[in-house]
């Protein structure tokens, strides 16, 4: 019995193993994954394919070793899918249709910045993860450039670390390794040398850069026409000047002028009444130099200050005292005038009799003057600068004399009184008045009449008198009725 199922179980086997491979086919799908998939093979290669159930299939996974530096660069992770293993080489039986996917990872490297006082190392591109400022994740074979990136006041010295050797400040690698990279920087000084016009320095150092604490010797030469002045700047106790050298010890940034001038002329004149006061008085100055003049006139002469002629520049022509830039040789008169001007400003009314006849008077000439009123105006006062003269009555018509000693205007007031007469409705009538005129100067004796008709006596005046003929003097406006 036992020979017997012995044989059925053989016969059935061999039916199994025996079948068309055709009638109950399943498909292998193999796939590869992830960001080193490119460099990644399996075998077998073919994307997808038939087999049997229950046939069993050997797949394996590598890095491509054809790739140059792939196989230190890429790592196969794993399948996944229907089958999940770390093994690159796996068995599947095919029991159902499957699907397997090799997965591949480009390696990832850490670079390590170590800071570096005077200067920063820059990374480009930026990495694909930042642990922090000072460490940076590259995939393998990322292509980086290191570039060290000096603070003002330093200069790139040398690579350290993983760089070292290197001499250039910019680097660029591929990555393939975990890096450990630094960088040295040197404190820098710069020195500016500067001349103004009218001479040079040498060397001539348009902002140069030193290692801090070299000595540099700069010499100051200047051109025809023009003299060395001092050397001004960044000029500290460890500069030795030496008349037209200086030795300059770089501690800092220093900027060094070397200053030159030429020389100018100052040619002062004056006219009859006056001098000048030059301060300072030299037969030569610098440029830039400043002078002041002061104009002195002979004022016991009756003499004043007219004005400046000539290189004064901006200063105000009309002042006594003015500064100057000496910019160039200058030649200036200071004018004086003991001349003065007497201006008659015509009133209403008059005019004004003057001996001896202007305008224009020598100091402490004696002038007389006389008010002459027009007919029917009385002369009233002197106004002007003749107020305030002494011995001079600014209220006498009388002709007077006075000394000119400065420029003056004069004027002279005149005025005239109307009288106005209202004669009586009925009764009588005034007559007209003795002097009839249109107007009276004040002081003006004036006498009016009353004339009675009949059977009419006259009763007095409106101001109260009662004397007829009435004489009155008028010394303002005055109306007047019967």
């Amino acid at each position: 019995m036992i020979k017997y199922l012995r044989y059925i179980l053989f016969t059935f086997i061999l039916l199994v193993l025996s079948c068309d491979e055709s009638e109950n086919p399943y498909m292998l799908t193999i796939t590869k994954d992830g960001n080193g998939a490119s460099y990644g093979i399996t075998d077998p290669d073919y994307y997808q394919s038939s087999w049997s159930e229950f046939e069993v299939v050997t797949v394996s996974a590598a890095v491509d070793p054809n790739i140059e530096g792939a196989t230190d660069g890429v790592h196969f992770d794993g399948w996944t899918g229907d089958v999940i293993s770390p093994l690159n080489q796996i068995s599947v039986m095919m029991d159902s249709d499957k699907q397997l996917t090799a997965n591949f990872s480009i390696n990832e490297y850490t670079i390590t910045i170590n800071d570096s006082e005077g200067g920063d190392i820059e990374l480009s591109p930026d990495p694909v993860e930042f642990i922090s400022n000072n460490q940076l994740v590259y995939n393998w074979n990322d292509q980086v450039t290191f570039s060290a990136v000096s603070d003002v006041g330093h200069k790139f010295e040398s690579w350290g670390g993983d760089l070292s050797g290197e001499i250039n400040e910019d680097v660029t690698l591929h990555i393939d390794s975990d890096l450990n990279i630094s960088a040295t920087f040197t404190d820098q000084c710069t020195i500016t040398a500067n001349a103004t016009s009218g001479g040079s320095i040498t060397p001539d150092y348009d902002t140069e850069s030193f290692d801090c604490g070299t000595q540099i010797q700069l010499t100051a030469t200047e051109d025809a026409g023009y003299n060395f002045n001092s050397w001004t700047g960044n000029i500290d106790e460890n500069d030795i000047i030496s008349g037209q050298s200086i030795l300059v010890t770089l501690n800092t940034d220093k900027t060094i002028t070397a200053n030159f001038s030429a020389y100018y002329t100052l040619n002062i004149n004056a006219t009859e009444g006056g001098t000048v006061d030059v301060d300072p008085l030299l037969s030569e100055y610098n440029e830039g130099d400043f002078v002041t003049l002061t104009a002195n006139p002979n004022s016991t002469y009756g003499y004043r200050f007219v004005e400046w002629i000539g290189d004064f520049g901006s200063e105000d022509a009309n002042s006594e005292v003015i500064i100057l830039e000496m910019d160039e040789d200058k030649d200036i008169l200071a004018t004086f005038s003991n001349i003065y001007n007497l201006s008659i400003n015509l009133p209403d009314g008059g005019a004004i009799d003057i001996s001896p006849e202007g305008p224009s008077y020598t100091y402490g000439t004696s002038i007389t003057i006389e008010p002459i009123p027009d007919n029917y105006y009385g002369f009233d006062q002197w106004t002007g600068d003749l107020i305030g003269m002494s011995n001079f009555n600014i209220e006498s018509s009388a002709p007077q004399t006075f000394f000119i000693s400065s420029d003056m205007i004069i004027s002279a007031n005149f005025s005239t009184n109307f009288l106005t007469i209202n004669q009586p409705e009925e009764g009588g009538y005034i007559e007209s008045p003795d002097p009839n005129q249109p107007s009276y100067a004040d002081g003006t004796h004036i006498t009016l009449t009353a004339v009675s008709d009949d059977d009419y006596n006259f009763d007095g005046w409106s101001n109260g008198s009662s004397d007829n003929p009435y004489t009155f003097t008028l010394e303002s406006d005055f109306t007047i009725s019967a």
